[in-house]
């Protein structure tokens, strides 16, 4: 059995005529291997709240089509990751909200170095990432497909296995907790993404 999977990713659209959108960066605990259809075998991914950058009306707009989605700020502003120096990396979430107050908490407080080895191929990691995602709004799916075979995560730029630790609290997450021994890839991927997918047409996909 899979646990939550942490997605904190910055998205950066290559353009697709005539739409292209700015950068921006979202931040969600996601749960996969969930039985959408009832069918005993098409896995999909249930999509809780996310945080998406605030600065992104067209990202947030259409995070908002599966469910709640919360307008938030991130550091580093622009990325996916910061170095926090000796090789790890960070990154924290807030709400627009809570970004205002001094000292306030991030929802999302991320903090990744690189490991020898981690109990997950990366192979488990491409079948998860890659099951259609639905939420809480309408009953239709996003059909979001992260590729793994282009230069970007290929050679000198193959994925880094990482373990570290996670802490997250409301909205992303019910209770306020810190999760410890978190493991994971730090990676560029290119994707392809096809929006407002009528899920049973999505019934028995692969993921890969």
């Amino acid at each position: 059995m899979y646990p939550a999977v942490l997605e904190a990713v910055q998205d950066h659209d290559v353009g697709q005529p005539p739409l292209k959108i700015p950068d921006f960066t979202r931040v969600a605990l996601k749960l996969p291997f969930v039985d959408r259809l009832n069918d005993g075998y098409s896995a999909f991914k249930y999509t809780p709240p996310q945080v998406i950058s605030a600065t992104n009306l067209v990202a947030l707009l259409g995070s908002a089509i599966y469910g709640q989605t919360v307008a938030g700020t991130f550091e580093p502003a622009c990325n996916a990751y910061a170095s926090g120096g000796q090789g790890e990396t960070y990154m924290r979430a807030y709400t627009v909200l809570d970004s205002l107050v001094p000292n306030a908490k991030p929802v999302a407080d991320i903090s990744f170095g690189a490991a020898a080895s981690i109990p997950y191929t990366l192979e488990a990691f491409m079948n998860v990432l890659n099951q259609p995602l639905f939420g809480d709004g309408v009953p239709l799916c996003d059909n979001y497909i992260t590729l793994f075979n282009t230069t970007v995560t290929s050679g000198m730029y193959a994925p880094v296995p990482v373990k570290g630790t996670v802490a997250v609290r409301s909205p992303l997450y019910p209770t306020e907790e810190t999760f410890e021994d978190v493991y994971g890839y730090r990676m560029a991927n290119a994707f392809v993404e096809r929006n407002g997918v009528d899920c049973e047409s999505l019934k028995g996909y692969s993921g890969r």
